[in-house]
């Protein structure tokens, strides 16, 4: 494969980058997933190209405007899935103009990677090993409550504590509504948060204050230390930015003058929840991504009989059902919800690579989007089935 055709492939992959059957039988695939399994090698190829433009991430903001403008058009269009004009919109600059410096930052990626990209990991990075097993935690126990989380925390941080003479506030409103989030990915975020904060020795106090806030609630975790030394800013590193990311928490950095801390937006548990039932791990997490902007609730089910144990059990407005499931036909789900008394008036969405509209309107689904699905095609879905 000569350069201009990597580039042309390249451009190709990243606008279907969600299409992994597509992107399995491209050329640059083979290129830049040799070792791949044949029947992974759209995923490897996906994972590659997403994980350059992360790379490509200036450390510090503020500095070299070029490389972070750089990192945001490919980000916000390739990584967020952004229409053109949403992220001319973002960036606050012409639709033209978008096109001209998206071109510039896809040229110098296709350079990038054609004679500097690091050799294919041998294994799973760690940042896939986290989120696939943050994927699995999602498909259980979507509502939580604060209060529990906290106390398991602390219970686990006792010890420390204890030994050496820290003392903490907590502050927890009784009345807080029920968060829309996982409880052990949420104990993990908060155990990794605190255990930065406790990596500075002067530390005497933790509080931790919890208070409603208009999407649900606001937590804010803060430590007083007596050295001033140990009061700088304390960054989020990346697996607890992944974490928090994946469950669609908003998470600040907080500078006060006793010492560092965070704060933590949780989302009450919506009226609006759907159930998006697919086994593949990415296109639930794509689509709780696509439904929290919107404000609807998502829990994610990866088998046919796990989606319709959390459908007879749970109240959702509406499902997204997948088809083409491992060792399951979406065809024999869709007859189970219909045919169940507690889920037979339940709107279901069929999504599907396959386009098979019409027979799945025959046999009771409420719409059908072809995939690859985009955000718009899903929520336009839900509108209509009056799921707004």
């Amino acid at each position: 494969m000569d350069k201009d055709t990597f580039r042309q492939e390249l451009e190709t992959a990243l606008s279907n980058i969600r299409d992994v059957v597509r992107l399995r039988g491209m050329s640059l695939a083979r290129v830049l997933a040799p070792k791949a399994d044949p029947e992974e090698r759209g995923w490897e190829l996906a994972r590659y190209l997403l994980a350059a433009i992360t790379r490509l991430r200036p450390p510090k903001e503020g500095e070299e405007a070029w490389p972070r403008l750089r990192y945001e058009l490919l980000n916000l269009r390739y990584v967020n899935g952004l229409y053109p004009q949403q992220v001319a919109d973002e960036l606050a600059m012409s639709r033209r103009h978008f096109y001209r410096l998206l071109k510039q930052a896809l040229d110098e990626l296709a350079d990038y990677l054609w004679t500097e990209a690091p050799p294919q990991p041998t294994g799973e990075p760690a940042a896939d090993s986290l989120r696939h097993e943050s994927a699995r935690l999602l498909h259980t126990a979507p509502q939580s409550s604060l209060a529990t989380i906290l106390d398991n925390v602390l219970r686990v941080l006792a010890p420390l504590l204890s030994q050496r003479n820290i003392d903490v506030e907590r502050c927890v409103p009784p009345d807080l509504p029920t968060l829309q989030a996982n409880a052990e990915l949420t104990r993990e975020l908060l155990l990794g948060l605190l255990g930065q904060l406790l990596r500075a020795e002067s530390v005497q106090r933790l509080t931790l204050a919890a208070r409603r806030s208009e999407s649900g609630v606001s937590l804010t975790i803060a430590s007083e230390s007596a050295s001033a030394a140990d009061g700088g800013l304390t960054a989020v590193d990346d697996d607890q930015q992944q974490l928090a990311q994946i469950q669609g928490l908003a998470i600040e950095t907080l500078q006060a003058p006793e010492g560092p801390g965070y704060r933590l937006d949780f989302a009450a548990i919506s009226q609006r929840m759907v159930l998006v039932v697919d086994d593949n791990e990415e296109i639930g997490l794509l689509f709780r991504r696509y439904l929290s902007q919107a404000g609807y609730g998502c829990v994610t089910a990866t088998t046919g009989s796990e989606a319709i144990a959390l459908a007879r059990s749970c109240r959702f407005c509406a499902v997204t059902l997948d088809l083409m499931m491992n060792h399951e036909d979406g065809w024999d789900v869709l007859q189970s919800l219909r045919h169940t008394t507690e889920t037979q008036d339940l709107p279901i969405i069929v999504c599907s690579v396959l386009d098979q509209a019409d027979l799945a309107m025959m046999l009771g689904a409420s719409a059908f989007i072809k995939k690859p699905i985009d955000s718009e095609q899903l929520l336009e879905a839900l509108a209509r089935l009056r799921c707004d």
